[in-house]
């Protein structure tokens, strides 16, 4: 876990077994094996994120590894979402504002996005 202002790490802290078979504790440097490749969780962060199919949601917006990378009116947004009849949940980061903003709902679809989409006008009227 990173919390982080800027540059300037507030906490790093690293939890749980990278290997439970081999008892191996994970680490904050932790190397993280995908298949053939290794990298560090920061390299593993750019790669869930970056968006790699287009997709028909909107114009500019692409699919990367459960994630939708978007730029909104000049942000950069990648975020995730989902729900059914009585839940619904939406994700959106903000990666050069450093705002994150995550909705959770215990009411059907689409109020999440709606509630979401009112807090993007507040940061891009702030931005």
């Amino acid at each position: 876990m990173l919390a982080q202002k800027e540059d300037t790490p507030l906490f790093a802290e690293a939890y749980g077994l990278v290997s439970k078979a081999f008892n191996v504790p994970n680490r904050v440097d932790t190397k993280f094996n995908l298949g053939s490749m290794s990298c560090s969780p920061s390299e593993f962060t750019d790669l869930v994120m970056t968006g790699k199919v287009d997709t028909d949601i909107a114009p500019g917006v692409r699919y990367g590894y459960g994630f939708a990378d978007a730029m909104l009116k000049g942000l950069r947004v990648v975020g995730h979402n989902g729900g059914f009849p009585g839940i619904n949940a939406h994700l959106d980061i903000y990666l050069d504002q450093q705002y994150i903003v995550a909705v959770l709902a215990n009411y059907d679809p689409p109020i999440a996005f709606q509630v979401v989409d009112k807090v993007r006008d507040l940061i891009i009227a702030a931005s």
